[in-house]
């Protein structure tokens, strides 16, 4: 039989071996001897939503001595994005002790992990245009995987960026982690019966059943008007209260300058904000805590991403599911916001992947007051505002690809303004303007941010 961790009579410090997980269809059973979350690396995207679906207080590692039940599942036609796995690090030597990637903890910090050591991370699709593409979809039967971003994405890599900057974790599959329940010892027992039809841990069972009514002024779309049609809306008449200075940011791409412009929108916007909060919400991209951390360390003071709706990727997703999960999302922020607070939404990677950016404006159309265009450079913003027209003249009924033309087309102060690369110089600010008509603000200038606190002001 083989052993968990690395080759047989190497020394394993875990006392499991994995082959004899129960498959699928069979009896869920906590092992002979139960595998203990505190040998774990549980990436950050996983802790972070595991700790909210079993109601624990966030300030104490649920990891600690308590054990995990778990199920191996050999068809992959079973398999489901989102659904928590082991899997198991490999190297590309025997004699090569630590993986040459990296997995984010749920603190943020980033760690080169051992070879044989366990992670817990979760099935999903990635399609950067910078870095990696790849899914749990073409997992072979070797059951090789890559981790396909730190926070903790799973699935088998198909393309790779020969200028990206870190390689990734390789591992292999070795579990799925079961509906979730902790053992503090040994011989304790589930809280519920063995049986064979129980589910594996999805990220997804982060939404409550209490957060399905979708606000009224969300759910204009036409996927979710149909899905709510069939979903009993108890507190149908309450909207969801966005701040007055709601700001979209998006970009060209991925690594255009969206955080960082995000970051100098949080500081200005804790500075305007006397007495309310600041709200950042990321609603599309592969998630990792370290991106959303930044715009706490800057001034907000409650930060989400699209992995606080169960999701942590957004790429692939279908736009019903995705659409759901994120009203479902923004439904439990209504509470907690009011008009004077503050709300930066950022949009990731650029709406026109496939990381769902259009459906995640179509959703926040309605409550947008004024709006950043992260880009590149110059031309590559003059090529967003031809994708945008073009895409909304032959997808009329798209009101995501309406609502970017929309803003590129206005005359108000929706009108996106350039930040990121293309903003960096004057030689720079003067060919977005000539070649776009958009105005461009160098953020890391005193002067141009004082400029980005009038606007806000304006919106009070």
């Amino acid at each position: 039989m083989a052993a968990a961790l690395g080759q047989p009579g190497d020394g394993n410090v875990l006392p499991l071996d994995f082959d004899d997980a129960p498959e699928y269809n069979d009896t869920t059973m906590v092992l002979n001897r139960p595998l203990s979350w505190k040998y774990m690396l549980v990436c950050s995207s996983v802790a972070r939503v595991v700790h909210q679906i079993i109601r624990h207080d966030p300030r104490v590692p649920i990891w600690g001595e308590s054990k995990m039940v778990i199920r191996k599942i050999t068809d992959r036609r079973d398999w489901r994005v989102n659904d928590v796995v082991v899997v198991e690090v490999l190297t590309d030597h025997e004699d090569e002790l630590f993986s040459k990637g990296m997995v984010e903890l749920e603190s943020g910090r980033m760690i080169h992990p051992m070879r044989g050591q366990l992670v817990i991370c979760a099935l999903a699709h990635r399609r950067s245009t910078q870095e990696s593409v790849g899914s749990f979809l073409h997992v072979g039967d070797d059951l090789r995987v890559d981790l396909l971003t730190e926070g903790g994405a799973c699935g088998a890599a198909t393309d790779i960026s020969t200028f990206m900057p870190d390689p990734m974790v390789k591992a292999v599959y070795r579990a799925h982690v079961a509906e979730p329940f902790l053992l503090e010892k040994d011989d304790d027992v589930p809280s519920y019966p063995p049986a064979s039809n129980e589910k594996t841990l999805n990220l997804e069972g982060i939404l409550d059943a209490k957060y399905d009514s979708i606000p009224p002024n969300l759910h204009h779309v036409g996927q979710l008007s149909s899905w709510a049609t069939n979903h009993p809306q108890p507190s149908a008449n309450s909207e969801c209260a966005f701040p007055r200075k709601t700001v979209l940011i998006f970009g060209t791409s991925m690594s255009s300058g969206k955080t960082v412009a995000g970051t100098y929108l949080a500081r200005a916007m804790r500075e305007s904000v006397e007495h309310g909060n600041v709200f950042a919400l990321k609603l599309t991209g592969a998630g990792q805590l370290h991106d959303i951390q930044r715009y706490g360390d800057c001034g907000a003071t409650h930060v989400f991403d699209f992995v606080d709706a169960g999701l942590i990727s957004t790429a692939n997703i279908p736009p019903e599911q995705y659409m759901v999960a994120i009203a479902r999302l923004l439904r439990r922020l209504c509470g907690s916001m009011n008009k004077q607070d503050a709300c930066i939404i950022e949009i990731g990677s650029s709406p026109f992947e496939d990381y769902n950016g259009l459906y995640a404006a179509a959703l926040i159309a309605s409550v947008v007051k004024m709006s950043l265009v992260a880009a590149s450079d110059a031309y590559a913003l003059k090529g967003m505002v031809a994708v945008s027209a073009e895409y909304s003249r032959d997808h009329p009924e798209h009101e995501g690809a309406r609502f970017f033309n929309n803003l590129f087309t206005s005359n108000d102060h929706k009108r996106p303004i350039c930040v990121g690369p293309a903003a960096n110089t004057r030689a720079g600010r003067d060919l977005v303007k000539n070649i776009t008509g958009l105005e461009a603000l160098n953020l890391a200038l005193a002067s141009h941010r004082e400029t980005l606190a009038n606007l806000l002001a304006e919106l009070a």
